[in-house]
């Protein structure tokens, strides 16, 4: 039995309920469309199998054999270096240069540290407690929940505390970077079905502007959202560009904006 894009029937629901068993979210409604496709290209990606988005006998039969949890959106190289580009300057050189001290990066942002570790709106400093003393610990715990003026103020007596690049690329890999997939994943739902680009993209929309949808400045974000369901590519690519009326004498966010649109554009 083979399984391929128009089809319908119960096969097909068949196939949906065994690919939402291994973590997709798909309508079990038996159609063939593109969703389901792109979710059988995601699965013969992540086992080693012909990604040909057909569900031939060997995906059929890997679906039946193979019971797993629900496997994360892991992003591809591609997509995390678009996301230091805009974060640190493309990596370690720039960081060193820049970045290695507490930054303020405007607006109503707070205290960052490393690699885009906002400390006006994270958590806890748990991430680096087994990097950082604890006197220069105790000194950033102090501008936590500090955001614009306050934060501009507060990074000035922190210009001496010096965050080396490896303990840096660390936290984004272990913390940051996890934690912004799984936002992403929950504010777009789908995510994992939209090939790569797609999702390395919308993980750094989010990373940079968070995951809110209320409001007229999120208009395009409940857009996205939308779009994800139905695997409009193009859609969101439109809309991310759209956001840059939010910033018309930004620079940084209007060519960030414009790289990830591009980026999802590139989608091969």
């Amino acid at each position: 039995m083979t399984l391929y894009s128009g089809m319908r029937g119960d096969n097909v629901r068949d196939l949906q309920q065994m690919l939402n068993a291994h973590g997709y979210e798909l309508d079990e409604d038996g159609i063939f469309g593109v969703l389901t496709k792109n979710a059988v290209m995601d699965y013969q990606r992540r086992h080693g199998l012909k990604i040909d988005g057909i569900a031939g006998i060997k995906t059929l039969t890997r679906l039946m054999s193979v019971t797993t949890e629900p496997e994360p959106v892991t992003l591809s190289d591609a997509s995390i270096q678009l996301i230091l580009d805009y974060e640190v300057g493309g990596g370690e050189n720039y960081y060193n240069r820049f970045l290695s001290r507490p930054t303020w990066p405007e607006g109503q942002s707070g205290v960052t540290i490393g690699i885009g570790f906002d400390l006006g709106y994270e958590p806890s400093l748990d991430p680096w407690l087994a990097k950082t003393p604890v006197e220069i610990l105790s000194r950033l715990q102090r501008t936590m929940g500090m955001t614009g003026r306050e934060a501009m103020i507060a990074v000035q007596g922190l210009r001496d505390i010096v965050i080396p690049w490896d303990d840096a690329y660390s936290v984004f890999t272990s913390y940051t970077l996890p934690t912004e997939i799984e936002k992403t994943m929950r504010v777009f739902p789908g995510l994992r079905l939209l090939p790569d680009n797609v999702q390395g993209a919308l993980v750094s929309l989010v990373f940079n502007r968070g995951a809110g949808l209320k409001g007229d400045s999120r208009a395009e974000m409940r857009d996205i959202r939308d779009m994800v369901a139905t695997g409009d590519i193009q859609g969101i690519a439109d809309a991310v560009r759209r956001m840059k009326r939010l910033w018309p004498h930004v620079p940084g966010l209007l060519h960030r904006r414009e790289a990830e649109a591009d980026f999802i554009e590139a989608v091969p």
